[in-house]
């Protein structure tokens, strides 16, 4: 249970501070995919599998191919003090 929950926060991490679209929506599904772990290790069985053919199956990929779709390429780098900052607001939370 520790390491989905270790996964999926240093997952949802990278989803924020990701320079790439495509990195960030892969590190999405990988933190519903860990969210979904934990909710069977909570035996919620029936919403673990609901919540990966909703939101992985369907939101996450939708997104993926939206970004590819629109060829964004390599999106302009935040300055430092802006990952900072959101570095520092995620670690409030």
């Amino acid at each position: 249970m520790n390491v989905f929950s270790r996964t999926a926060r240093g997952s949802a991490r990278v989803v924020v501070l990701a320079s790439n679209p495509v990195h960030s929506v892969l590190s999405l599904v990988l933190a519903f995919v860990n969210v979904c772990g934990l909710m069977l290790r909570l035996q919620v069985e029936f919403m673990a599998r609901i919540f990966r053919v909703v939101y992985v199956g369907a939101i996450a990929v939708l997104f993926l191919f939206v970004i590819m779709m629109l060829n964004l390429g390599n999106v302009s780098k935040e300055t430092h003090l802006e990952q900072t900052v959101v570095g520092s607001l995620g670690r409030l939370f």
